[in-house]
């Protein structure tokens, strides 16, 4: 038995920085949970599930939820989703595209660039609305869903890039921005 940490980091709050200890068996999925800034207010990107316990070779799903807290947007990009590739994989969501995909979710209609490096263990992926468009919502939903294969015993973590005001990572975009 070990023990692993789970990261929150509120980008709203960035000194609330703590640690969840839990319990661990087999393969251990802990999955960072961040709110991302979109405005002066905040945008809730998160992961669903935050923790999972898993067999080698099972393949289960983590989805990425967004809740705009009724901020209007008009795009969200994840770049970079990071996982251990020494532990887990993406399993391909659309074989009839090159390269390896998650699925997209519904939330917005232009899935502008969906990319997955199981050598380097990052997922790129963005969506924006169509033109003249803003999206908004008031509860979580769906972005997109990942399938990944545990390929080890151990932990993994799944977490995203992230860094206040910057624009060359994961980012909910608004008109304000």
């Amino acid at each position: 038995e070990s023990c692993i940490m789970i990261r929150f980091i509120d980008m709203k709050h960035m000194l609330h920085k703590f640690f969840l200890p839990i319990l661990c068996m087999g393969v251990i999925l802990s999955i960072a949970v961040l709110g991302v800034a979109a405005d002066v207010r905040a945008a809730d990107l998160a992961f669903s599930p935050t923790q999972k316990t898993v067999a080698v070779g099972d393949i289960f799903p983590v989805d990425v939820l967004l809740n705009t807290l009724g901020v209007p947007i008009i795009g969200i990009d994840l770049y970079f989703l990071r996982f251990d590739p020494q532990m887990l994989e993406v399993v391909d969501a659309d074989l009839s595209v090159q390269g390896v995909q998650i699925s997209p979710g519904t939330l917005m209609p232009l899935t502008v660039y969906n990319n997955v490096n199981n050598t380097a263990g990052t997922v790129a992926f963005s969506q924006v609305v169509l033109p003249g468009g803003v999206f908004s919502n008031t509860a979580s939903q769906l972005v997109a869903s990942i399938q990944f294969r545990a390929l080890r015993s151990g932990k993994a973590v799944v977490s995203l890039d992230a860094e206040p005001g910057s624009t060359k990572d994961s980012n909910v975009t608004s008109l304000a921005i």
